[in-house]
C-alpha cells in the first residue's frame, strides 16, 4: 500500500511538472504572437501617419539618397 501510494503520487508530480511546461510554452507562444500583432499594427500605423506620398518618398529615399 505504501509503495503504490508512493509510486502514484511521483506520477501525479511528473503530469503537474508536465502541465507546467507546457502552459508555459503556451504562455509563450501567446506572447510571442502577441508581439507579432503589434508589430503588424505597428507597421500599418507607420504606412497610414506617412500618407502615400510621403511614404512613397520615405521609401524612395530609402532606396536610394539621390538630391530632390
Amino acid at each position: 500500500m505504501l509503495v503504490s501510494n508512493y509510486h502514484r503520487n511521483r506520477r501525479m508530480q511528473r503530469r503537474r511538472k508536465c502541465d507546467k511546461g507546457n502552459m508555459l510554452m503556451v504562455a509563450g507562444v501567446i506572447i510571442k504572437y502577441n508581439l507579432f500583432i503589434e508589430w503588424v499594427t505597428n507597421q500599418f500605423e507607420l504606412i497610414l501617419f506617412l500618407g502615400p506620398t510621403r511614404g512613397e518618398h520615405f521609401f524612395a529615399f530609402l532606396g536610394d539618397t539621390e538630391a530632390d
